[in-house]
């Protein structure tokens, strides 16, 4: 390998997909790429937020507890630019219906905004159809890999804290049909 390239490797060099979450005052819209949700448990911790890897996790060492988010991966076809959708457990009603409807989240616009104008208040999410057919839309990234180069973490420590959030999803719609 080169000591001082003037490029990077191509094969080397992966862009990481941004992030977009729910801010006061601002709406997310864009068109679901991804089937279904990515979900997992994270803890905010030394300024950032890392995946939960129970039971070798630091911030749950203090008991720090660890919160739930869904991720989805979103194109705006106006910019053409895509990136990843943070949603919270408020969320899960609109995207557990349009499952139930269509088998997919692929295709739906989404849009996700705060109930209110302050920082910490309910994120809520709106599911429409649109008027764009399934191949126009670009494929989906990979978006359980684009979590981990995130948060430095590897695919095999990330797949149990997704396995957990699929069954905290299960239980969550669980609880909504009992109350």
């Amino acid at each position: 390998m080169q000591t001082w390239p003037t490029r990077p490797n191509r094969a080397t060099s992966q862009t990481t997909t941004p992030l977009h979450r729910s801010k006061p005052g601002r709406t997310i819209n864009g068109i679901i790429t991804s089937n279904d949700l990515v979900g997992a448990y994270t803890h905010f911790w030394k300024g950032r937020t890392s995946l939960c890897t129970y039971p070798e996790c630091e911030p749950c060492s203090v008991s720090r507890s660890a919160r739930w988010y869904g991720y989805l991966h979103i194109w705006n076809p106006e910019t053409n630019a895509s990136g990843i959708l943070e949603i919270t457990p408020s969320c899960l009603p609109a995207i557990d219906d349009w499952l139930e409807k269509f088998g997919t989240l692929r295709g739906a616009k989404i849009s996700v905004s705060r109930a209110s104008h302050k920082i910490n208040s309910r994120v809520v999410a709106t599911l429409k159809a649109t008027n764009f057919a399934i191949d126009r839309i670009p494929p989906c990234v990979d978006v359980i890999s684009q979590l981990c180069r995130m948060w430095e973490v590897t695919r095999e420590a990330a797949a149990t804290a997704d396995d957990d959030a699929q069954g905290v999803r299960a239980k969550l719609k669980e609880l909504r049909a009992v109350g």
